[in-house]
C-alpha cells in the first residue's frame, strides 16, 4: 500500500467481538504482533459491537498488548472502526440514540482516536421473533437517507 500511496494511514487487524464474550480474541492480535504487525501499521483498529460499558476490559487489554510490543516511544492509536446496533425487537430508536452516547463517551475516556459508527448499514432481515422480513437500521439515518428521528435537531 505504501508504494502507491506513501501517505495512506494503515490500521489492523480489526479486531472482532463476540456478543457472547467481554474480550475478542487476544490471541489473534497477539499473534499479528508477535509477527511483526505494528512497524507496518499506524493504528490498531477494533469493531467492539458490544455495549459500550463491557468494551472497557477489550479496550485496557490491546492497549497492554500494543504497550508490551511497542518498542521506543512510539503510541499507536486505536480506532474504535466499526460500532452500531441494528434496530430490531430488541433495540428501538431510543435506546440505540442511548448506546451512540455512551459508546462515544467509552471512546473519549480510553483515548480511541476514531469512531466510526455504522451509519447507513440497513438491510432487511428476517425478524425470529415475528417471522417476516423488517426493515432494520445500524446507525445514523434511515434506508431513505435522512437522520434518525433521535438525531434531528
Amino acid at each position: 500500500m505504501r508504494v502507491v500511496e506513501p501517505a495512506a494511514i494503515i490500521s489492523a487487524p480489526a479486531l472482532g467481538h463476540k456478543m457472547t464474550e467481554p474480550v475478542p480474541d487476544l490471541a489473534f492480535l497477539e499473534s499479528g504482533l508477535q509477527a511483526g504487525l505494528l512497524p507496518l501499521t499506524d493504528a490498531v483498529s477494533i469493531h467492539p459491537c458490544v455495549d459500550p460499558e463491557v468494551v472497557d476490559q477489550t479496550y485496557c487489554a490491546v492497549r497492554a498488548l500494543i504497550d508490551r510490543y511497542t518498542e521506543g516511544d512510539r503510541r499507536l492509536p486505536v480506532l474504535s472502526t466499526e460500532w452500531g446496533f441494528a434496530t430490531n425487537v430488541f433495540v428501538d430508536d431510543h435506546l440505540q440514540a442511548d448506546v451512540l452516547v455512551r459508546m462515544f463517551l467509552v471512546n473519549l475516556m480510553h483515548d480511541i482516536a476514531l469512531s466510526i459508527a455504522d451509519v447507513a448499514l440497513d438491510r432487511t432481515e428476517a425478524n425470529v421473533h415475528q417471522k417476516s422480513a423488517a426493515m432494520v437500521s445500524c446507525g445514523l439515518i434511515t434506508p431513505q437517507r435522512p437522520p434518525l428521528r433521535h438525531y434531528r435537531r
